[in-house]
């Protein structure tokens, strides 16, 4: 017999039952948990976004300072002025242009390797030792009396 055809009010046995009436709460659960697994996917998404955006940028920084680094070795090796620099933690020669070996005959490794009081004159050494003194950062430029090989001294 069709529905439409009983009386008002009817009950119907073994009516159909749906999920969410039988189990409300498991299903809540689950709605929970897909939420929560969506969310933490779209953070893991955007961190892995950040993290190759900051790759990314730390390499091209590093390819610039290569390329700076680069420049700077060409114009320092075939300049004709000796060019080096100081180290203030280690107090010692920390680089030297191949440009000294053409003007005092050492090599810029022999040159690194002796003692500044013992590679120049005692008053270019003390004109060094003044400006190196004076805590400054910036690129210095000083003519001093450097010995050569031979015995002799130049200005470098």
């Amino acid at each position: 017999m069709p529905l439409e055809r009983l009386e008002t009010p009817y009950e119907l046995i073994n009516a159909p039952v749906t999920l969410w009436q039988q189990y409300p709460i498991l299903i809540i659960s689950v709605a929970n948990l897909i939420l929560l697994l969506l969310g933490m996917l779209l953070f893991q998404s955007v961190s892995l976004r950040r993290t190759k955006l900051a790759h990314a940028k730390v390499a091209a920084s590093e390819k610039q300072v290569r390329e700076s680094e680069a420049r700077y070795r060409l114009l320092a090796s075939n300049t004709k002025d000796v060019i080096s620099t100081w180290n203030t933690a280690t107090r010692s020669i920390s680089y030297c242009s191949p440009s000294i070996q053409a003007l005092t005959g050492f090599t810029p490794a022999e040159y690194m390797a002796t003692p500044l009081a013992e590679s120049m004159t005692a008053e270019s050494f003390s004109q060094a030792r003044q400006l190196m003194g004076n805590g400054s950062t910036e690129s210095q430029v000083l003519e001093i009396e450097m010995y050569t090989k031979d015995g002799g001294y130049g200005l470098v």
